[in-house]
């Protein structure tokens, strides 16, 4: 149902791309005389339209980034304040920071990791790009881990 919706607003968005450049084209075939004589060309006209096009998508997309953002931010306060609260004593959670806590005494972040980013540049990309994110999440909810890897929310909203 989701494609659905998303399929039909794609192709209601290119029909009417191709209906205003097909309107603007066929009223500068229009001979008139007077105020409503053309000051431009078809072709300035269709440039017209296609940058104000680009320039409605570009704000729509970056209106969609910014939503998807917020998202991602109640997501993530979401799990963190379950993290913190009585879940924290849950078995998978209690296992997951003694799992971090061995890694790190094994080299896992300080000696496999770096290493790995040598060998491979697309994971050396893939890995700044996710701390960027991460490192950003974290400063603007106020997230951090101490020395025994639990969850610490400095500012709670």
């Amino acid at each position: 149902m989701r494609n659905n919706k998303y399929f039909l607003i794609s192709f209601c968005a290119i029909c009417g791309a191709i209906a205003i450049a097909f309107i603007v084209n066929v009223l500068f075939k229009i001979k008139t005389a007077g105020i409503f004589s053309a000051e431009w060309s078809a072709g300035d006209a269709l440039s017209y339209v296609g940058a104000m096009a680009g320039s409605i998508s570009t704000f729509v997309l970056s209106l969609v980034a910014y939503w998807q953002n917020e998202k991602l931010k109640e997501m993530v306060k979401k799990g963190a304040k379950m993290k913190t609260g009585i879940m924290k004593y849950h078995p998978s959670f209690i296992a997951q920071r003694k799992m971090q806590k061995e890694f790190q005494d094994k080299g896992y972040n300080d000696i496999f990791i770096p290493n790995l980013m040598v060998l491979s540049p697309q994971y050396a990309e893939y890995k700044k790009a996710l701390d960027k994110v991460n490192d950003r999440m974290c400063r603007e909810l106020g997230l951090h881990y101490d020395s025994n890897y639990n969850l610490v929310i400095k500012n709670l909203e």
